[in-house]
């Protein structure tokens, strides 16, 4: 019976295999697999037309399964991908795709659509169906300017998908990614001895399957991401290049991992939007975290109390100016009107929530300021410091936990946590920063138990 189930995993990896492709493990290019699995199973052997590689159907699985992500060392037929070196200069061009896209088609229909109602609503004007009276200019200018906007969005991200072209360089001292749109050029930089390594990791799912890009890990900054819209045998070809062009310079073979045994003065320091980690003297560092999201949260109060405005301006217009006949026609008209003012109270009660949200945290800024001794934290807001003082011995350990997800990217919050006391560094950072944060607050405790 296992014997039957093991055949039965080994035909369906097979299947797996038809629909993917896979590789010669020899010379790298796609093997022919028959269209059924042979009579002999997964014991039946393989062979490549274009080397003298042979082997069974169980090994090219087990291959396939660790060969997915690796790199792949001959270019793919039909690969665009410009590629020149000089010296010890290694640059790649990937040219934009320039054709139409999903995001475009959606945007210029949304777009459509959008116009063919304001035209008509600015030229013929737009009257209530009840009364006959004309509903005001600025009301239905004001209702549609959200759909304008999301149409507009829409359109340029689509547009910069496929006419973005990327130019990728590696020389002796960094590696420098240049984004180019038409003619606005945006270009991201990382030192080599920045460079923790490349490799490849999920970006997202479509249709349950994992879309994967090429990242470039910055232990000290932003990582470089680059190639989730090109095939998966150029991103793995891409992959090897960038490994033996970054093996070339001593200091791009540095692992993060090994930061874990760094003292306070050998760690980096860290600064991205709302964190930043400074050293400040021996022994003392300052861990800065601003609450940028406030200002996006009073944005989204402001955007829904026009909403809620809105519905309750529309409401109000509805309402009857005389008893009419009653009967199922009111009673449904009842119903719906009831539901009207529910959302409009909904919207209002929602617009409330954020401006208080908003107003809470805008301008928010708390300092952890790390000595030998302990931690002092001060939050400051508006006008007003509040300081709070922590022993180090009140700490035994740093957690890292996950708090959601960007992309599905995953995010974490880092706290120093002991018997009685729990402190927050950071709540939703990136695996980077919230790695080097721990690695900070690591050797913090450290140092306390050596000089303990």
């Amino acid at each position: 019976m296992f014997e039957k189930l093991i055949n039965m995993a080994k035909s369906g990896a097979y299947r797996v295999l038809q629909i993917k492709g896979v590789d010669c493990p020899e010379c790298g290019e796609k093997l022919h697999l028959p269209a059924k699995m042979p009579a002999e199973g997964a014991d039946a052997v393989i062979s490549c037309q274009h080397c003298s590689w042979r082997d069974s159907i169980s090994n090219l699985i087990r291959h396939s399964q660790g060969n997915y992500l690796a790199p792949k060392e001959h270019k793919p037929k039909g690969c665009k991908i410009m590629e020149s070196t000089e010296g010890e200069t290694h640059t790649w061009l990937i040219p934009p795709k320039r054709r139409p896209n999903f995001l475009m088609f959606f945007s210029a229909f949304w777009l459509f659509v959008t116009g063919i109602i304001t035209v008509t609503f600015l030229v013929g004007g737009m009257r209530e169906a009840s009364s006959g009276e004309s509903v005001a200019t600025w009301a239905g200018i004001l209702f549609l300017f959200p759909f304008w906007v999301i149409g507009l969005v829409t359109g340029y991200i689509g547009l910069r998908l496929a006419f973005t072209e990327l130019i990728l360089r590696v020389d002796g001292e960094e590696v420098l990614l240049m984004r180019k749109f038409f003619k606005r050029v945006r270009m991201q930089k990382i030192p080599l001895k920045n460079i923790d390594g490349v490799s490849m990791k999920m970006a997202y799912k479509q249709n349950d399957t994992p879309v994967y890009h090429l990242v470039l890990s910055n232990h000290d900054g932003k990582d470089i991401k680059i190639g989730s819209d090109l095939k998966h045998d150029e991103k793995r070809w891409m992959l090897g290049q960038l490994q033996k062009a970054l093996s070339l310079a001593p200091e791009a073979s540095t692992v993060s991992a090994g930061l874990t045994s760094l003292t306070l003065s050998q760690l980096p320091e860290h600064k991205e939007d709302g964190f930043e980690i400074k050293r400040v003297g021996r022994g003392t560092f300052r861990i800065t975290r601003k609450y940028l999201y406030g200002k996006w949260l009073l944005l989204a109060a402001c955007i829904v109390l026009v909403i809620a405005g809105f519905l309750f301006w529309d409401q109000w217009r509805s309402l009857p100016n005389s008893e009419s006949s009653r009967g199922w026609l009111w009673i449904l008209s009842a119903i719906f009107d009831t539901a009207g003012w529910l959302l409009a109270l909904f919207f209002g009660l929602l617009a409330i929530g954020l401006f208080v949200a908003g107003y809470r945290v805008a301008g928010k800024v708390v300092f952890f300021e790390f000595n030998e001794h302990g931690v002092i934290v001060t939050t400051q807001w508006r006008d007003s410091r509040k300081k709070k003082n922590y022993a180090r011995d009140d700490f035994l350990k740093v957690n890292r936990m996950p708090s959601g997800s960007v992309n599905n990217e995953p995010r974490f919050k880092v706290s120093l946590v002991g018997a009685k006391s729990s402190l927050t560094l950071c709540g939703f950072v990136n695996d980077q920063t919230a790695k080097l944060t721990e690695q900070w607050l690591n050797a913090w405790l450290a140092n306390k138990q050596q000089t303990g």
